[in-house]
């Protein structure tokens, strides 16, 4: 389930970059598609405490909690707040490397916390 988040994220950000003629618009729309996967994400662990995860799927929990921040932060569907598309494709390709990371297997558990305190800022 987590590494269908990872994939379908990518996939999301590919259509939007294949696109640039209307950058804002293909933003908004991605900005929606990585949105529902993120609640999704959030809501299918929201069950559990992390003493009944696996450390890489906390992780990943703490990583989905920091992107939805950031997004509620930059949001171009809200009235009002200015969107800026360099913070958000920043956000993105931070989100996919931090998720990446904390969800391999062959990672090492420094690498983990280091990505994690990078992303999530603790």
């Amino acid at each position: 389930m987590l590494a269908e988040i990872l994939h379908e994220v990518k996939s999301a950000v590919d259509v939007m970059w294949d696109n640039v003629s209307e950058p804002e618009t293909h933003a908004k729309v991605t900005f929606v598609i990585i949105w529902s996967y993120v609640q999704d994400g959030l809501s299918k662990l929201k069950p559990y405490n992390d003493a009944a995860l696996r450390p890489k799927h906390a992780m990943c929990r703490r990583v989905l909690l920091s992107m939805e921040e950031r997004m509620e932060d930059n949001n171009p569907n809200d009235d009002g707040d200015e969107f800026d598309l360099s913070i958000f494709a920043q956000d993105v390709v931070s989100f996919l490397t931090a998720f990446h990371v904390c969800l391999a297997e062959a990672t090492t558990k420094e690498a983990k916390r280091v990505t994690l305190e990078d992303f999530c800022n603790v």
